[in-house]
């Protein structure tokens, strides 16, 4: 989910219940509602996921009307590794600088394969493609396109009752096909850990709970207007309630921002993700 400086985008939001966000990711995974169903002898995912967010944070860029919250529904269907889904972003009553409260429509595809899964070198790889739209936007030309490569090895550091996971995602910035260059391309480097803290369920029928725990660093190329540089690091914890077909998600992030082209602020913010198993 792309999303470009704040002195840029004057658009607003709907998106994929990702955080993360994105991510954000800033870095933790949330659950979601899915289900599954048989087409032709072959199992096919859908997840259907909602998450409110008190701030739009994205790659360390406060993209959203400085600090306001916003919903972020998603549809994501899923068959043999490939993926396909839609991802809105809406404001929470907030209004661009044109006095209409605009919102965002991505579209992503992506693909993931795990390789040696048994091994202690194992390595979980996806390749990702999104489409960031802003329908009702009076500027077309903040659309805009991402490819990002994304690595993990989830067995390579056994530490205490969990697994030390490091990760490694590349993504390259640019705009989008309505035409318009009204920021800058390139690349986005981010390097992360993240360790499951496993701890006593705290609700009977669940099975099991891990308090979640996600860092990350950034190193952008100068997309944006930003200057090259190590832009910002983030930390994160959440953990997963689960009963019966329901599922909910709080997660807490802070980020530590270096470089002022991107963010002139440090960034404290949560998210809150529900969902129902069909």
């Amino acid at each position: 989910m792309r999303r470009m400086k704040k002195s840029k985008i004057v658009g607003s939001l709907w998106m994929g219940l990702v955080m993360v966000g994105c991510g954000i990711l800033a870095g933790a995974s949330i659950p979601s509602a899915a289900y599954s169903v048989e087409i032709g002898g072959e199992e096919v995912g859908i997840t259907v996921d909602f998450t409110y967010a008190t701030k739009y944070i994205w790659r360390g860029y406060d993209v959203f009307y400085d600090d306001r919250p916003l919903f972020q529904p998603s549809v994501v269907i899923d068959w043999r590794g490939f993926s396909a889904g839609f991802y809105g972003l809406l404001s929470d009553g907030a209004e661009g600088d044109d006095g209409v409260e605009h919102f965002e429509l991505d579209f992503g595809l992506g693909y993931e394969r795990s390789f040696w899964e048994e091994e202690r070198y194992a390595l979980d790889i996806s390749l990702d493609y999104t489409y960031f739209a802003y329908p009702n936007h009076h500027r077309s030309e903040v659309d805009g396109e991402e490819i990002a490569l994304a690595v993990s090895m989830p067995n390579l550091i056994p530490l205490g009752p969990s697994i030390l996971v490091p990760s490694y995602e590349m993504a390259y910035e640019w705009h989008g096909l309505e035409g318009g260059t009204n920021f800058d391309e390139g690349f986005i480097h981010t390097l992360g850990l993240s360790y499951a803290i496993p701890i006593p369920v705290l609700i009977p029928a669940q099975e099991e709970q891990a308090i979640d725990l996600s860092w990350n660093i950034a190193y952008n190329s100068g997309c944006y207007e930003t200057d090259s540089s190590w832009t910002h690091t983030t930390i994160g914890a959440s953990t997963t309630f689960e009963y019966g077909q329901f599922y909910f998600t709080p997660a807490l992030y802070y980020q530590w921002s270096f470089e002022d082209t991107m963010n002139e602020e440090d960034e404290f913010y949560a998210s809150f993700s529900a969902g129902f198993l069909f």
